[in-house]
Order: C-alpha cells, then sequence, then structure tokens
C-alpha cells in the first residue's frame, strides 16, 4: 500500500477520534453544567411538587383535658400528616406526638395542598437559615409546659425539621400557627 495513503488514513482516523473525543467532551460537560446548582428555590416554586410532604405536631402545656379544650385549635396538641398523595392523618389530644402515626382523615383535593404549600413557602418555613431549625435527634423533645409546634417539611431533596416556639411574637411562630390552624381546618377539628 502507497505510504501517503496509509498516513493520510491514520491522520483520518486520528482526527475522527480527536472530533468524537471532543464532542463527547462537550457534551459530557454541558450536561453536568445543567444539572449543577438548579434546583429552584422554594420562594420561587409556585406549585406544590408532586412529592411535597408536611408533619406538624403541636405540643401543648400539660394541663387538665379541661383546659386543653379551651385553647385555640392551633395550640391544642395534635398530630397532622400530609402525605404527597395528598392523604390527611390526624391525631388529637394529649399524646399526639412526632411519634404517632394517626389514621386517615381524608384524602385533600388540589387546592388545599396548594394552599398549604403556600402558607409554607410563604411563611417562609422553607427559608435558610431559619431559627427554628433543629437536628433531626431532637424532634420530640419539646420543652414541657411550653407552647411549641414542630414542622418536618419535605420535596426533592430537601428535608426540614423545625422547632418553633408559638409562644413568641415572631414571624416564624405566627406561620406555625397558621399551618396548624389550616390543619386542623382540613381535618375538621371543631373550633
Amino acid at each position: 500500500m502507497d505510504p501517503c495513503v496509509v498516513r493520510l488514513a491514520a491522520m483520518l482516523q486520528a482526527t475522527a477520534r480527536s472530533l468524537v473525543g471532543w464532542l463527547l467532551l462537550v457534551s459530557l460537560w454541558t450536561t453536568a453544567a445543567g444539572c449543577a446548582g438548579t434546583q429552584t428555590p422554594p420562594d420561587r416554586i409556585d406549585r406544590a411538587p408532586d412529592d411535597f410532604a408536611v408533619a406538624v405536631t403541636v405540643h401543648g402545656p400539660e394541663t387538665a383535658r379541661a383546659d386543653i379544650d379551651a385553647l385555640p385549635r392551633a395550640y391544642r396538641p395534635a398530630r397532622y400528616i400530609v402525605e404527597p398523595d395528598r392523604v390527611l392523618r390526624a391525631s388529637l389530644g394529649p399524646g399526639s406526638d412526632a411519634q404517632t402515626f394517626p389514621p386517615q382523615t381524608r384524602r385533600l383535593d388540589d387546592r388545599a395542598m396548594q394552599q398549604l404549600w403556600r402558607l409554607v413557602r410563604d411563611g417562609r418555613l422553607l427559608a435558610d437559615g431559619h431559627p427554628g431549625l433543629v437536628e433531626t435527634s431532637l424532634v420530640g423533645a419539646a420543652p414541657p409546659n411550653r407552647r411549641t409546634t414542630e414542622v418536618f417539611l419535605s420535596y426533592g431533596e430537601t428535608r426540614r425539621y423545625l422547632r418553633v416556639f408559638t409562644d413568641r411574637d415572631t414571624e416564624f411562630a405566627a406561620a406555625a400557627v397558621e399551618l396548624a390552624e389550616r390543619l386542623g381546618d382540613l381535618a375538621w377539628v371543631p373550633e
């Protein structure tokens, strides 16, 4: 075979290999760049994500049952869980804590799920640096005789555990109380 043809064939193979390698490198780089840092901040998500879930535990003061019934609905001991499939579970009264898995109360419609998402989002319960952010090992260890609401939030890769003291006058306490009030309403808890 002619040495010029062999040399030309080798150059074409090298060029083809480097072109394929270059295209592969560019393709991988664009895919990686497209994946990194693309999680949308929660305050920019208009609709509840499909995997959105929330659990709220309201710890009330350890007092007589009659005193608990006199409390506003958002301050009565309760455990509410809303699963991604829109099932609302509710347990009411003393003994309802973070370990309680309540029975199914009802299935929420899309409107109710969107309202819950907006309460969580607009109440800044997903905000970075939320003062109530706690480690998972501390969930359920609420101080006695202190109005406390624990909130677990989940969507996508985000998991948040919050402990909010609702006997304080803060925007975060107001958001937790409003969320507990709405869940109590959805669970048909009398006022």
